[in-house]
C-alpha cells in the first residue's frame, strides 16, 4: 500500500508548518518511531522528509548547512498521530531566502526523543 492510497491530512499546512499524513484505513501503526529520510535527494525546489511516529507526539525539524548553522526550523507545536508523515522544505530559510547550493543536514525530535539525522543535497 502506497502513502497516497487513502485520505490526505494537511492540517498543519496553513500554519506555516506543511505537514502531509497519509492515512490508510487498513494502515498499521509503526512499531517505533523513526526518521525514513528524504525524497528527492538531490533536489532542486523541494524535498519530503519522511519518519514514522509509533505514539502520537509533536516533533520539531532543524536544518542545518554543512558549517552548523541553523539555516531553517519547524516548532514542535502540532502533534502529530502515530503512523507516517512528511515535512516539505523548499531550500529557504527561516527568513524565506533561498539557502545555496549546497549538502544541508536535518534533525528530527520528537517531544520525548531525539529520532534521528540525515543529509540532503540541494542543486540550484
Amino acid at each position: 500500500e502506497d502513502l497516497l492510497s487513502g485520505p490526505i491530512d494537511f492540517s498543519g499546512f496553513l500554519d506555516g508548518g506543511p505537514v502531509a499524513t497519509a492515512i490508510g484505513q487498513t494502515q498499521q501503526t509503526p512499531v517505533r518511531t523513526t526518521l525514513l529520510g528524504s525524497w528527492p535527494n538531490p533536489f532542486n525546489s523541494r524535498t519530503l522528509i519522511s519518519f514514522s511516529l509509533a505514539t502520537t507526539t509533536s516533533v520539531s525539524l532543524s536544518i542545518y548547512d554543512i558549517t552548523g548553522q541553523r539555516v531553517w526550523y519547524r516548532p514542535g507545536g502540532v502533534a502529530l498521530g502515530a503512523g507516517v508523515h512528511e515535512i516539505a522544505w523548499d531550500g529557504s530559510d527561516t527568513a524565506g531566502r533561498q539557502v545555496a547550493t549546497g549538502v544541508y543536514i536535518y534533525h528530527l525530535k520528537t517531544s520525548t526523543e531525539r529520532v534521528g539525522v540525515g543529509r540532503v543535497l540541494l542543486l540550484r
